[in-house]
């Protein structure tokens, strides 16, 4: 049976008082919590001895790395902890936009976390093969022989417990507590309030990972994203007129013409058709990009020489990230793990009976793919650590009275809003509110729409700093009304960008490569991320 159907149990179920044996009591347990000066970046830094087994809190240890970067205001409100996604990532991932949080929270002390496994908390890799994105099977065999059994203990709950008894080793007398989290970050937080459920004073949960663990079966999610796209393009004037009135069913005809050998002009089948694919299925990810998959179903359909020298451009653009390190930074402190990450999605989040026959029979039902799920079942293929073990009582939504924030964008294909809707129904109170911000992608704070009196303040960020100035009252969602539609047609740098063209759509050769790009900091950040995504895997 798939495991998640046996997560409806409410906690209070758990037989004997399941989830409180997990959590210690707090007099059992002494972290000793010294800050100094960080070896890089900024703030102060702390290891701390954590048991490596929550349940046997005397035997063995391991550090868990935290960073602290102060307020700049003279005196601190509180903490906010901000929880990476990944799984697998550090908390180097938000010292670059600190400043934000900053903003969105003024006068609180920014607290950032290494999930045990990563950068500095015990980090599960092999130095002599430095900081990679996916696992090598020497490294997996020796990381196996290192810890053996142990690994069982790099899990959600154990990063969960962590996390809240370092906040009741620190926190001062009435000091307030806030916590942050995005994509897995979200998972955790939810374990966290499981339990802590009294601890916060408010948690932010930004494009949520289901209770139930995130779904390893993206590519699904992405065809359904894209879809609602092209369903868009069709109300869209300019777009409508390119595609005409059914413009999914032009891709989906199109997807066939290439494979009966359309347009062998650019790359060949198979080649063209992935990258339509790839294309398809991540650009309409965010409200930007997404006239680029548009398009370019418009130009591979109709593939004269000058979209062909165009498509051209853009397979250089996308070959370009090729090869880029993963995540932010340098240096030990962006230390992301592979085998950390695979180790909770196939302890944590696989569904039972999942295997490679059974991905194939869900991918040939989908007009396209992705690729994600199948680089999953074959990582799963080659995984060999021991399993973590999560009781089904935790595998549900926290039962918790802490007011809650839950943001998510119906462009997300990784963690898509339709997964959650049941949160309504879970989380009850006054001060617990999901919203859904149109046109946002994954990680709302970052891709939403910039629609304030502040060009650097997104509208995700707008209702986060109101949520967080005044947790109990109800959302301030004025922006999602200012949000604009889909821009079909795009700035004229998106595609000097990408085509070397003056349009999107069109061929100018009056003007063509002597364009220079005009792309706001936010646009150049869209393209980059959807150079990555096409780059893969994609993580949570």
């Amino acid at each position: 049976m798939d495991k998640r159907l046996l997560f409806v149990l409410p906690l209070a179920l758990a037989a004997c008082g399941e989830a409180e044996r997990l959590n210690p009591d707090p007099a059992d347990v002494a972290l000793a919590v010294h800050w100094e000066a960080c070896a890089e970046g900024p703030g102060s830094c702390a290891s701390i001895e954590v048991p490596l087994d929550w349940n046997a809190p005397g035997d063995e240890t391991l550090p868990f790395f935290v960073r602290r970067i102060p307020t700049a205001e003279p005196v601190s409100k509180g903490q906010l902890w901000l929880l990476e996604g990944g799984p697998g990532a550090a908390g180097w991932g938000f010292v670059e936009v600190a400043a934000i949080f900053q903003s969105i929270a003024p006068g609180y002390d920014l607290y950032l976390p290494d999930y045990r496994g990563t950068g500095n908390s015990s980090w599960l890799g092999c130095e002599d093969r430095g900081y990679a994105f996916e696992t090598d099977p020497d490294c997996m065999a020796a990381l196996l022989a290192r810890h053996g059994e142990d690994l069982r203990h790099y899990d959600t709950t154990s990063a969960a417990l962590d996390i809240g008894n370092t906040i009741e080793a620190i926190r001062g007398a009435g000091e307030r507590v806030y916590v942050y989290g995005v994509s897995y970050g979200t998972f955790a937080v939810n374990r966290y309030l499981t339990l802590f459920p009294d601890q916060a004073d408010g948690a932010i949960l930004d494009s949520v990972c289901p209770p139930t663990g995130c779904d390893v079966m993206m590519d699904r999610n992405f065809v359904e994203v894209a879809r609602f796209v092209f369903e868009g393009c069709a109300a869209d004037p300019l777009c409508g007129e390119k595609l005409g009135d059914d413009p999914w069913g032009k891709l989906l005809d199109l997807l066939g013409r290439l494979e009966a050998g359309h347009c062998e002009a650019f790359l060949g089948y198979p080649s063209n058709r992935i990258v339509l694919e790839q294309l398809v299925g991540y650009a309409t990810n965010d409200a930007f990009t997404a006239a680029v998959a548009t398009s370019a179903v418009h130009r591979l359909g109709r593939c004269d020489e000058a979209d062909v020298a165009a498509l051209d451009n853009l397979v250089d653009w996308m070959r370009n990230g090729m090869g880029a390190g993963f995540g932010p930074g340098a240096g030990s402190g962006a230390a992301f793990s592979p085998y950390l990450s695979d180790h909770v999605v196939f302890s944590e989040f696989w569904p039972e009976g999942l295997d490679r026959e059974t991905a194939e029979e869900i991918l040939a039902e989908l007009p396209f793919q992705t690729g994600a799920l199948l680089s999953w079942v074959e990582a799963k293929d080659r995984w060999s650590f021991p399993p973590s073990h999560t009781p089904d009582s935790l595998y549900a939504w926290a039962p918790t009275e802490t007011p809650l924030l839950l943001l998510n964008g119906d462009l997300d294909g990784q963690t898509p809003i339709d997964a959650i809707r049941d949160a309504e129904a879970a989380f009850v109170n006054e001060a617990q509110h999901l919203v859904e911000v149109p046109l946002a992608n994954h990680g709302v704070l970052a891709t939403s729409a910039f629609t304030a009196e502040r060009e650097d303040f997104t509208c995700g960020m707008e209702i986060a700093a109101a949520f967080l100035a005044d947790p109990q009252g109800a959302p301030k969602t004025g922006c999602i009304d200012r949000i604009p539609g889909f821009d079909f047609a795009g700035p004229p740098g998106l595609a000097a960008a990408l085509y070397g063209t003056a349009d999107l759509w069109e061929n100018d050769a009056a003007q063509g490569l002597h364009i220079a790009p005009a792309l706001r900091p936010a646009q150049e950040r869209a393209l980059t991320s959807l150079r990555e995504k096409l780059q893969g895997p994609l993580r949570f």
